[in-house]
């Protein structure tokens, strides 16, 4: 009964977390013990590990899906594969029943705007840098990357929405496709941008007024025309930078569902968009300031490539 005990998949999976702490950021670890506890111990935690069937563990993954968080879903997939993969380590079992659902549950992929690819950031931004453009419509290509909110939502920003005490923009819900507000927290560097931008265009309601108009805002094609400019006509697109973020801080193991908030996605499934209220402001946070780390540090190599180049 010891042996069987020691054997169950809530206890395997409890020593696999235990002997990966170090792999993980805390946020992340915790994150994945609380969606164990809620989503796969009640259902499979006691049944002996080399016992638990695919349909078992289909079942488990099926509830998640059903509820609409099809991220966590996926996740929880990984998650109980690489317990079987540990276990596998442990001589205790060599099957996988997580294995034969990869791509199960996944829904068609959508068609998505280019995106530039992570490695092409800072020749980006030494393009950017030196384009020729206004100083202001520079910054809202920056700031698009920093806050990967939509262009509309980025362009159409207005002073009295920033909060520079608190460190929030708050988008009101008739400017967002949803029907509530968003909160885009601000890192240290979109502080500092909009500080700057301040001083070109605070004394108008618009962060980027137009030109052409004193109760308008620039056009929808300014930031592309700019990357266009740079030579990045097919391959990036205001709107990929969404993608880029959520690639890279998937990747970064940051809750998917925090990052799908941030993001503004709409819920598709009616009754978790009911229930589910939880705004994660201090995941997004945390994630928000080490993303504008990430994206500024490719910035720093952009000026160290120009200052060769100079130099060279």
């Amino acid at each position: 009964r010891k042996a069987a005990a020691l054997n169950t998949f809530e206890a395997l999976a409890r020593r696999w977390h235990a002997d990966n702490l170090h792999r993980w950021q805390p946020i992340h670890a915790e994150r994945i013990l609380a969606d164990m506890q809620k989503d796969v111990f009640p259902y499979i935690g006691q049944i002996p590990l080399p016992e638990v069937s695919v349909s078992d563990v289909k079942n488990v993954i099926a509830a998640i899906v059903a509820r609409g968080a099809n991220v966590t879903a996926e996740k929880v997939r990984q998650w109980i594969g690489a317990v079987y993969t540990y276990a596998a380590m442990l001589e205790i079992t060599d099957r996988n029943p997580a294995v034969p659902l990869r791509g199960h549950f996944e829904k068609k992929t959508p068609r998505h705007m280019p995106a530039l690819p992570r490695e092409e950031l800072a020749e980006f931004y030494r393009r950017l840098i030196l384009a020729d453009c206004e100083q202001q419509n520079r910054i809202c290509v920056m700031l698009i990357m920093l806050c990967f909110a939509r262009n509309k939502e980025i362009r159409g920003g207005q002073w009295q929405e920033i909060d520079f005490k608190r460190k929030t923009w708050t988008i009101p819900a008739n400017r967002m496709k949803r029907p509530r507000e968003h909160t885009i927290p601000l890192s240290d560097w979109a502080i500092e941008l909009l500080n700057e931008l301040h001083a070109i265009t605070g004394e108008t309601p618009f962060l980027f007024p137009s030109p052409k108009s004193k109760t308008g805002y620039i056009s929808e094609n300014t930031a592309g025309k700019i990357i266009n400019g740079m030579g990045y006509y097919g391959i990036a697109t205001p709107h990929g930078f969404r993608s880029l973020a959520s690639s890279v801080l998937n990747e970064q193991g940051f809750n998917p569902d925090a990052i799908e908030r941030q993001l503004a996605h709409i819920e598709n499934n009616k009754i978790r968009a009911a229930y589910n209220r939880a705004d994660y402001l201090n995941e997004r946070k945390e994630f928000m300031q080490w993303y504008s780390d990430f994206l500024r540090e490719r910035y720093n190599q952009a000026l160290r490539l120009i200052e060769d180049g100079k130099t060279g």
